[in-house]
């Protein structure tokens, strides 16, 4: 029973709550000075499931940086931590921790990133996944395009999914964007032979608009409609490592620039579901995020 309770054990929602897509910097943010540019953001995050089979809540911290030279090569580190509480008689309580580590690159328009990260628990259906990502994308004043995969290995499940992204920047205040998300889950048993179970396919389609109400403030909200399952997302910042299925969703996010380079941020998030444990169970998830970001 405690390694089926693992697969139900965790959802990760990280940056602003959202586990959607990052909000899109503002257009008057101010510029990295010449040399080093860094930026840092820092949250907590708290979720709610309505009708659970055996998680009864999320809770959870996330803290990144990241520092890109002049010459166009940079690290991003990262980490995250979190706990649920599982129903009386379910299992021990959940926890799972996350170091991440990548290398980026940015210029002339262009940037990307190679990264991966190591996930630890008390679980063993979780304990030592591993998490490869790669994303690559070109920005101008008019809009952008960009793709994004991560790979997640699992005892016994291989998750891939990719991410291509769409974004037209109206005006200098408001941009829209949209994307597919497709995933692909293979598993199999241990044995002699080893037994290959045969892959499970979801498709999503999100979209996202970024709007600056006034000068310090900026509102993002996003969206989902479709399947996902064992989703990474945030660039491998938040990683979902149960069985849940999700069918739709939405986020709203409010920021507010306090001083120069520095922000704050507040989220709220509601998620649907139709699967728990396999099974054919209805729930949500509700819940929000408070951060911090800086850069300089």
């Amino acid at each position: 029973m405690a390694r089926k309770i693992a697969c139900a054990a965790l959802a990760a929602i990280v940056f602003a709550g959202l586990r959607l897509a990052a909000p899109a910097r503002a257009e008057d943010e101010p510029a990295p000075a010449p040399g080093v540019a860094v930026n840092m953001m820092a949250l907590g995050t708290y979720l709610q499931y309505t009708s659970p089979l055996f998680v009864k809540n999320v809770m959870g911290a996330i803290a990144s940086g990241d520092a890109l030279w002049p010459v166009g090569v940079g690290i991003r580190v990262g980490a995250e931590y979190y706990y649920s509480e599982l129903s009386k008689g379910a299992g021990d309580n959940y926890w799972q921790a996350a170091p991440l580590a990548g290398v980026e690159f940015g210029g002339g328009g262009w940037s990307g990133e190679v990264a991966g990260s190591w996930l630890f628990s008390n679980y063993a259906s979780v304990n030592t996944a591993k998490i490869a990502l790669a994303r690559v994308g070109y920005e101008s004043k008019v809009g952008g395009l960009s793709i994004s995969a991560a790979g997640s290995f699992y005892p016994g499940l291989t998750v891939v999914q990719i991410d291509p992204r769409g974004v037209w920047h109206v005006n200098e205040k408001l941009s829209i964007g949209v994307g597919p998300e497709l995933q692909e889950i293979g598993a199999h048993r241990d044995g002699d032979p080893p037994q290959q179970i045969l892959p499970q396919a979801y498709g999503s389609f999100w979209a996202f608009v970024n709007w600056r109400v006034v000068e310090p403030l900026t509102l993002y909200v996003a969206g989902f409609a479709g399947e996902r399952q064992y989703s990474v997302d945030l660039d491998g910042l938040t990683v979902w490592a149960n069985n849940d299925l999700f069918v739709g969703g939405y986020e709203v996010n409010l920021s507010v620039a306090v001083g120069r380079g520095v922000g704050l941020f507040i989220d709220f998030q509601h998620e649907f579901g139709s699967h728990q444990e396999y099974l054919l169970h209805h729930f949500a998830l509700l819940g929000g995020s408070l951060g911090l970001t800086a850069s300089f």
